[in-house]
């Protein structure tokens, strides 16, 4: 079952994790991320006592979700938030940080909403699917307290276009979403890119779907030739077991336990039913769980069939292991299905909206995480532009000392290694000029 050439791709090396060390990363992440936070929020608390009070305000794109409710003014807080947006007093109170949990209950509720841009695009299912894949593995090491989620809604999902190969140009793209630019865009990219460890494909499990449908329908067409048997150490089993013949396989697939809701459903229309239904997990509530993370596509395709119908897909992996040898191996594949399938369920049904106590959890975690983001990842674009030129931020308000001369200092060496690095490669390609 496992694919071979699925085992050798950067999902499986980088993204493919147990139940106890998925935890544990993001764990370790959260409490990185709470460290770190707290110390910003002193550096800009002891720079806002520096300027007689008063801080340069960055960029508060996407602090602010309106579906959600976070005050943009600091009110309606117990900490005693000023005008900068920042607890007054480093020693009022403790700095309370999210927790794990509640991180992961806020990158679910934004895969929901790129998934709903995604929608109103009306790009293709791979988009769709990659695109809270993406938002998903880059929070899995990297927390909203670090990086708002929404200021990274489209940065994720352009890149997501281009990943897929899916051309939009960037000016149309921005015009479809209110109030942003093509640099705040495109600010934060090299930042996901980053996030996701350079690592830009992912394998879906909607293939795999049609394929297994594909073989359903032959089987229930009488026209199901199965394949060699694979080598056994038993040479008597080797040349005595024969697999079942296509009619004895539609015979089975005739046989099958009828579906409580709809008993009298003959073969070929219960297999369309099983793929429709089984699609529509696989592009929905499969994205808003850690199925990607734990298991493998075959796994996750089979687990949506398995819940829509259980009969039918016990009877492919049958079907795709009848020889006695892989009794052992079959019991087995139809546990892990069954445990997928659980994780897929933990999704919630297709197309149901967002319940009521589950949006008040979301604006209450958003609220929190106002007073704990890291106010020096706010400005997006301003950082990408300090980087860009290579300069930190107290070069570019003057209070690095002889900050102006290191950064002239650090140019002048750059442009001369990019200088020496053209002269190497021109000599590499057209040969040395001396003799």
């Amino acid at each position: 079952m496992e694919d071979t050439i699925y085992l050798a791709s950067s999902q499986h090396k980088l993204w493919s994790f147990t139940p106890e060390s998925l935890s544990s990363v993001r764990k370790a992440t959260n409490a990185a991320a709470a460290a770190q936070v707290r110390e910003a929020i002193m550096r800009a608390r002891e720079k806002k006592m520096m300027n007689g009070g008063v801080v340069k305000s960055g960029n508060s794109n996407g602090m602010v979700d309106s579906d959600i409710g976070t005050p943009a003014d600091g009110s309606g807080n117990g900490n005693g938030v000023g005008a900068d947006g920042l607890a007054l007093g480093p020693d009022e109170k403790e700095i309370e940080c999210l927790t794990a949990e509640e991180e992961l209950k806020l990158v679910r509720y934004y895969c929901r909403k790129i998934m709903d841009i995604a929608t109103v695009f009306e790009f293709p299912t791979n988009i769709k699917a990659t695109a809270p894949t993406f938002l998903r593995r880059f929070f899995t090491r990297t927390s909203p307290m670090t990086y708002h989620p929404k200021t990274l809604l489209t940065t994720i999902l352009y890149l997501t276009t281009k990943t897929e190969n899916h051309y939009i140009h960037l000016k149309d793209f921005s015009s479809k979403i209110p109030k942003s630019s093509p640099e705040e865009i495109l600010a934060p990219e090299f930042v996901v890119a980053m996030g996701l460890r350079w690592c830009f494909e992912v394998k879906h499990p909607f293939r795999g779907l049609e394929g297994a449908i594909m073989e359903l329908v032959k089987v229930s067409e009488g026209k199901y030739i199965h394949p060699t048997h694979p080598t056994t150490s038993d040479p008597q089993e080797t040349n005595t077991f024969n697999p079942p013949t296509p009619a004895e396989w539609q015979a089975k697939l005739h046989n099958l336990p009828p579906l409580p809701t709809s008993p009298h459903l003959p073969p070929k229309p219960r297999i369309e039913r099983a793929h429709g239904k089984a699609r529509s997990i696989l592009s929905g509530p499969v994205l808003l769980t850690d199925a990607y993370f734990l298991f493998t596509p075959p796994q996750i395709y089979l687990s949506s069939i398995y819940l829509v119908d259980p009969p039918l897909a016990h009877f492919f992996l049958d079907l795709k292991h009848p020889y006695p040898h892989q009794s052992s191996l079959l019991q087995t594949l139809k546990s892990i299905i069954e445990s997928c399938a659980e994780e897929v369920r933990k999704g919630g049904e297709p197309g149901a909206q967002i319940s009521k106590e589950e949006m008040d959890e979301v604006k209450r975690i958003d609220r929190k995480l106002y007073f704990c983001r890291n106010p020096e990842k706010v400005d997006l674009v301003g950082v990408s532009k300090q980087a860009k030129r290579g300069v930190t931020e107290d070069e570019e308000s003057g209070t690095g000392g002889n900050g102006e001369a290191e950064r002239r200092e650090r140019e002048v060496k750059k442009r001369k290694l990019e200088r020496e690095k053209s002269f190497r490669e021109g000599e590499e390609l057209f040969g040395s000029q001396t003799k």
